[in-house]
């Protein structure tokens, strides 16, 4: 899945795609970024470490989880009108805390979570003094009636809620859709204007990373929701957005964009001239799709993430801004490693 190998010119579409809609040469031109010195503290910790432009890993398939190579298996009809119906070949969301629906589901698993701990913790007591535990009201209420009941409760919101204000990338106008406090409109700019990076935060069971695109002057920017305990993820991730975003190519060859390639002009024309099977995925045998996903994922694995990136030169023609200054030779972690 190189570059090189995907890029095409684009066919006449009849206006489809909007003028701001990203290709890399929108890339030259664009004055330098803002000094790192002039962000907040929390701002520049999440712009420290920026990623090249193109594709170098190209792993993406070994980055989707086992779920999503077999998502067509039992109700193939139901998911492609659902893919059609919120146009995923145009745009790509990434869910955020403002979003009612995220916030409900967390709240739900959770609460699933709590509600099991709660029943076992009550029939644990049961087992040991049944007499008691039994004739307790207040005992079986706060261990199995009221987590029971929330959980219940969140999963009937999580249903109910509104999925909106979510980080949105939008293949057809190039434009990337941030949004902002309550009552504030959402940040709009064109994807070019977007420096990418890579980010950690440390957790109880280890170090999580994170894919963050932080605006070229202002201090605002998306982070990924998903995180990995893989370094090399957000590389992949930053390699599938910019394939996704590129009108000059067709879109991640990936199982859940296989029902919506035919809607995309330049995907169905990339997919004509090639001769590429409509029901590539969904005819492959499972057995091969889990295959060719594992040794996706392995070489994904293996791939070099240190600073400089395997095969990625340091000139500047390689990275689509200026610098931050000279990077030091420094691995992922932010120090050398022995």
């Amino acid at each position: 899945m190189l570059a090189g190998s995907l890029t095409m010119n684009a066919p006449d579409c009849d206006g489809y795609y909007a003028p701001t809609a990203y290709t890399p040469d929108k890339l030259n031109g664009l004055r330098e970024p803002r000094d790192l010195a002039t962000y907040s503290r929390n701002e520049q910790h999440l712009r420290k470490y920026q990623l090249p432009k193109g594709i170098f890993c190209g792993e993406i398939l070994g980055r989707l989880t086992t779920n999503a190579i077999f998502n067509f298996e039992y109700d193939e009809a139901h998911t492609e009108k659902a893919f059609c119906d919120v146009k995923i070949w145009e745009e790509m969301q990434w869910e955020t805390w403002k979003n009612p629906r995220a916030r409900w589901v967390s709240a739900r698993k959770f609460l699933l979570l709590y509600s099991v701990i709660s029943v076992f913790s009550y029939f644990a007591v049961l087992a040991t003094n049944f007499d008691e535990a039994k004739a307790d009201f207040w005992l079986l209420f706060i261990f199995v009636i009221a987590p029971v009941s929330l959980y219940y409760f969140a999963r009937h919101k999580a249903r109910l809620a509104k999925d909106i204000n979510n980080i949105v990338f939008n293949r057809r106008t190039g434009m990337v859709s941030i949004p902002r406090g309550k009552g504030e409109p959402p940040f709009e700019r064109p994807f070019y204007e977007f420096i990418p990076y890579y980010t950690t935060h440390a957790v109880m069971h280890g170090i999580n990373w994170h894919l963050y695109l932080g605006h070229r002057w202002e201090e605002i920017g998306a982070l990924e929701p998903s995180a990995s305990k893989d370094r090399v993820t957000p590389q992949v991730d930053w390699e599938f957005l910019q394939q996704y975003m590129d009108v000059s190519r067709p879109l991640p060859d990936v199982p859940m964009l296989e029902p919506v390639r035919a809607h995309d002009p330049v995907t169905a024309e990339y997919d004509r001239r090639t001769g590429r099977p409509p029901r590539y995925w969904r005819d492959m045998d499972p057995e091969k799709a889990e295959e060719m996903h594992t040794q996706s994922f392995k070489r994904m694995r293996r791939y070099t993430v240190t600073y400089p990136l395997q095969g990625v030169p340091r000139d500047p023609d390689y990275h689509q801004w200026p610098a931050i200054k000279e990077m030091e030779p420094e691995t992922w972690w932010g120090k050398d490693e022995d």
